[in-house]
């Protein structure tokens, strides 16, 4: 089923495309057990675009629109099948044609949100990025390498610092340093230190991304804000949400969105 689906939606034919899909939703509309034999979870039909997802994930996030520009939908963890699909994505574009992505996330691994970064920041063309509802962390970090943010007035991004997690803990390893400012060695563990080698090596690749999405963008001044606010982990806990008068406060550059992207984002509820 994920061969049948992931062809039909490459295919150029916007009939042909809206023929199988009306096809797969009636099939779906027999019954919960029968959509679950099609292992679809959920299909949803807008003016001009097709979203789909399937239990199994391997082309959750795969997602070909037929607006006047191409959509790549981010609504969901940042991981290694998202960066897998986005990849996909951009190089089935053509001569750097401009494309949106929606973002809707809670974030996810770094080291993607990091690969997501770089793919965008090296894409010759303009990449809009949509944030109707929040895009934290790792989400944030995307948003900003886009080449134009737009947010709805209500929408919220976070500040990208790292965090460390286990199973039953996580932890900001912006504030690890804050512990060894204030304990002696021999009141430290082992884990501690090794968590804090572990926090100067990521500011030292998130330095090296501010100076790519952030610093040859903005002036000093307001690239020193946003690094402060954003970046450095240093005044806020990492789950804390920038409304977008405080992300504009900071001189980060947001437009609002019109109504078609709008109704593009409200596809992925």
């Amino acid at each position: 089923m994920d061969f049948i689906l992931t062809n039909i939606l490459k295919k150029e034919n916007t009939k042909t495309v809206f023929a199988s899909v009306l096809f797969l939703s009636l099939a779906t509309g027999l019954g919960y057990h029968l959509g679950h034999i099609f292992g679809i979870s959920t299909i949803k039909t807008g003016k001009h675009i097709t979203n789909y997802k399937m239990h199994n994930k391997k082309i959750r996030r795969l997602v070909y629109s037929f607006y006047k520009r191409k959509t790549f939908f981010m609504d969901d963890q940042i991981d290694s099948i998202m960066v897998s699909d986005f990849k996909k994505f951009v190089n089935g574009l053509k001569n750097d044609e401009e494309f949106d992505i929606v973002i809707e996330t809670n974030g996810g691994s770094f080291s993607c949100g990091q690969m997501i970064s770089n793919i965008i920041s090296s894409y010759k063309g303009t990449v809009n990025a949509l944030v109707y509802n929040h895009a934290f962390s790792a989400g944030t970090l995307i948003a900003l390498s886009c080449t134009n943010l737009y947010m709805h007035p209500n929408a919220n991004l976070s500040p990208v610092d790292v965090i460390h997690c286990s199973f039953y803990d996580e932890v900001q390893l912006s504030s690890i340093k804050h512990v060894l400012d204030n304990k002696s060695g021999d009141r430290i563990d082992d884990k501690t230190f090794m968590l804090a080698d572990q926090a100067t090596k990521c500011m030292k690749i998130l330095d090296k991304i501010f100076v790519k999405i952030i610093k040859s963008r903005y002036d000093e001044q307001t690239s020193n804000l946003i690094k402060e606010e954003i970046f450095s982990g240093e005044n806020y806990v990492h789950n804390t949400a920038f409304p977008v008068e405080h992300l504009k406060d900071i001189g980060i550059k947001i437009d609002l969105m019109n109504d078609e992207q709008i109704r593009k984002c409200k596809l992925v509820y």
